[in-house]
């Protein structure tokens, strides 16, 4: 089991685990059923982009205290260097060009992120802009594009303020080896951090535009999810810096907004 947690954990499922859901939202504001073959490849996608950047980054992460992944380079290689031609070949056997388009399209921004590092701020909005992806697998099925657009606005806010915050924890190692608004001194601390919050303000904006999606118990779930936001909001721009207790109150404010929006089905 101890052999097995590390590898787990390598997936980070906290970060993973939302793009199936945010692919099956997708198709709830589609009004279609949801292709459950295609959230799990973009999941898939998703974990392998995991373990590549491990691989690509296991020196570095040395200097934050992780060694799994330098202790495991060879295995590790082949894990994601196989997932890449498994998951390559399940994308190729989706039912529209749209859909393998945008799989293709995740393989390629996971697989070049680890090579951004040294191009101010792409490695961010590279994440932020490959988290949208599962939310648009549907946006071909529906006659409306608004509720897409919302999506992927306050996905990419959301994940942008998520990236910046690691920037901040990642500041000393950062130096030299990646390029951020932070290790390049261009902001400050305290201002990464007030960036953070004004995009979280952003995408929570940006997510009542769904709210018309929502029903009775749905809206309950929503508001809750928005108050835990919220607050993480107030205590990053209050405390001038990241904590874990703002990180979690983000992580489980959003990850309670995607519960809302997935349990549509439910009401209908």
């Amino acid at each position: 089991m101890n052999n097995i947690k590390p590898w787990i954990e390598s997936l980070r499922l906290k970060a993973t685990i939302p793009t199936f859901f945010l692919t099956h939202i997708g198709f709830v504001f589609a009004n279609q059923k949801t292709n459950y073959l295609l959230a799990f490849i973009i999941f898939l996608i998703a974990c392998n982009i995991m373990l590549t950047n491990d691989y690509k980054d296991r020196g570095h992460d040395l200097l934050k205290g992780k060694n799994f992944a330098y202790r495991n380079a060879s295995k590790l290689y082949w894990v994601y260097f196989i997932s890449w031609v498994i998951i390559g070949f399940l994308s190729y056997l989706m039912q529209t060009p749209y859909e393998r388009w945008l799989l293709f399209l995740a393989i390629t921004i996971g697989i070049s992120y680890s090579y951004s590092r040294k191009i101010l701020l792409l490695p961010t909005i590279l994440v932020a802009l490959t988290s949208t992806i599962p939310g648009l697998l549907a946006l071909q099925k529906s006659d409306n594009s608004w509720p897409f657009i919302f999506l992927s606005i306050t996905v990419f806010c959301v994940i942008f303020a998520r990236e910046t915050i690691k920037d901040i924890e990642d500041k000393i190692v950062d130096i030299g080896y990646k390029k951020t608004l932070l290790s390049q001194n261009i902001i400050t601390t305290q201002g990464s951090t007030h960036l953070s919050a004004f995009f979280i303000g952003i995408g929570l904006l940006a997510s009542l535009g769904l709210y018309s999606f929502l029903g009775t118990f749905t809206i309950c779930i929503y508001w809750l999810g928005f108050a835990f936001s919220t607050t993480s909001i107030i205590i990053l721009w209050k405390l001038k810096i990241p904590t874990k207790l703002s990180k979690n109150l983000l992580d489980i404010g959003m990850g309670i907004i995607i519960a809302s929006f997935s349990l549509i089905p439910l009401e209908h």
